[in-house]
C-alpha cells in the first residue's frame, strides 16, 4: 500500500449507488464500471478521511479484503494515492445551454401550416438539432432544396432528414448531392421504403430503410459522457428543452404523445416554450422517476418513455406509450 495518505477517484470518474449495485462513471472514457454498494460507500469514506482509517472503519481485521478493492481501481486505472486532496477538486457537476432549445422535431405535409415560419422561430430560440420529417404529396422536391438553403445561415448545428418514401421521393444520386452539398445535414434516411439500402457513397449517411419511423417509438440506449450525465442529474435528457410539431401544426413535447399545447398557425413556439405545463417533463429526472431512480445506470439511460406526475407523491411514473394517434381531419385546421 501506498505511503501516501490519501485515496481518491479520478475527477472525470462519479460513483453512483444503486439499490442492489452501484457503478463508477468513466466519462473521460465513457464507459461504467459496475461495483458492489460496499465499495460505494468505502469510496464515500475515502472522500474526507485517509485510506488507514477507512480501512479501519470498513475492514479492521481483514486489510486484505480493503487492498483487494483498491488494487481493483487501480487496476482499471479508476483512482490514485496523493497528499493534498485538495489540489484536485472535484468536477464541476452544473449542467447549461445557451440554447432555448436542444431538440426540435419538425413533421410536415406541405400543408396546414408555413414550415419556413416555423423554421425562422427556431433559428431565434438558438435551436441546436432539427430533426426534419417530410412526406412529399407530389413534385415537391424543389421547396425541400430552397428550406435547406434557408437552414445554411441558420443556428442548426445539425439536421437529420426522414422522407417517408414515395413516388415523389428522389433517388439516391440526388439525395447524395443533398447532404453533399449541405454540411448541416447529419443524416438522410428514407423510411418506410419497400427495400432497405445503404447509400454506395455515404452508407452511414444516407439510408434506405423498410421500417416506419414515423410511428416507431425510439429505443431505450445508454449515454455515457459528461453533458449527458449533468443533464440527466436535473433534467430528462429525452425531453428536455425539446420541441415538436406534427403534421396539423400542433406543438408537443412528443410526436408520439396525444397531449398537445397550441397551433403554430395561432400561437408562437416562443410563447409555449415559457408555459410551465409544456416544461413539465423537461424536469422528469431519473432521481424522479419510479422504477429508475434506484438504478445504478440512471445517469446513462436514455428512453423515450411516456411519462405522468403522481400528483400525490409528485413522482413520475413511466406508462405505456400511447398508440400513435391516426392522422386528423385537417380541412379545418388553419
Amino acid at each position: 500500500m501506498s505511503t501516501k495518505p490519501y485515496f481518491q477517484l479520478y475527477a472525470h470518474n462519479i460513483a453512483v449507488k444503486g439499490s442492489t449495485r452501484s457503478a463508477i462513471y468513466d466519462l473521460q472514457r465513457q464507459d461504467i464500471v459496475l461495483i458492489p454498494n460496499v465499495l460505494h460507500r468505502v469510496l464515500r469514506h475515502l472522500v474526507q478521511h485517509p485510506w488507514r482509517e477507512t480501512q479501519q472503519a470498513f475492514a479492521p481485521g481483514n486489510p486484505v479484503v480493503f487492498q483487494q478493492y483498491i488494487d481493483f481501481l487501480l487496476r482499471k486505472d479508476l483512482g490514485f494515492f496523493l497528499h493534498n486532496p485538495a489540489s484536485f477538486p472535484a468536477l464541476s457537476l452544473a449542467w447549461n445551454s445557451p440554447h432555448h432549445v436542444q431538440n426540435a422535431v419538425i413533421s410536415y405535409a406541405f400543408a396546414h401550416y408555413h414550415l419556413g415560419a416555423v423554421l425562422a422561430q427556431l433559428d431565434q430560440l438558438q435551436c441546436q438539432h432539427l430533426e426534419l420529417r417530410l412526406r412529399l404529396p407530389g413534385q415537391n422536391w424543389p421547396e425541400v432544396l430552397a428550406l435547406f438553403e434557408q437552414m445554411a445561415a441558420m443556428s442548426f448545428a445539425s439536421v437529420s432528414l426522414l422522407l417517408a418514401y414515395s413516388e415523389a421521393v428522389p433517388d439516391e444520386q440526388q439525395l447524395r448531392l443533398l447532404y453533399e452539398h449541405f454540411p448541416k445535414i447529419q443524416h438522410i434516411i428514407v423510411h418506410d421504403a419497400p427495400y432497405g439500402a445503404p447509400s454506395a457513397a455515404h452508407p452511414e449517411h444516407v439510408v434506405f430503410v423498410t421500417a416506419d419511423l414515423q410511428r416507431e417509438q425510439p429505443r431505450d440506449r445508454y449515454i455515457v459522457n459528461s453533458e449527458f450525465f449533468t443533464e440527466a442529474m436535473r433534467f430528462n435528457p429525452y425531453y428536455n428543452r425539446k420541441l415538436c410539431v406534427d403534421d396539423a401544426g400542433y406543438i408537443k413535447n412528443c410526436l408520439l404523445q396525444p397531449k398537445r399545447f397550441a397551433n403554430v398557425n395561432t400561437t408562437r413556439l416562443a410563447t409555449v416554450l415559457q408555459d410551465a405545463d409544456f416544461q413539465e417533463l423537461w424536469h422528469a429526472a431519473p432521481d424522479q422517476t419510479v422504477g429508475l431512480q434506484d438504478s445504478e445506470l440512471r445517469y446513462a439511460h436514455f428512453s423515450a418513455d411516456y411519462l405522468v406526475r403522481d400528483t400525490g407523491s409528485g413522482l413520475f411514473n413511466r406508462v405505456s406509450h400511447p398508440a400513435a394517434v391516426p392522422a386528423l381531419d385537417l380541412v379545418d385546421v388553419v
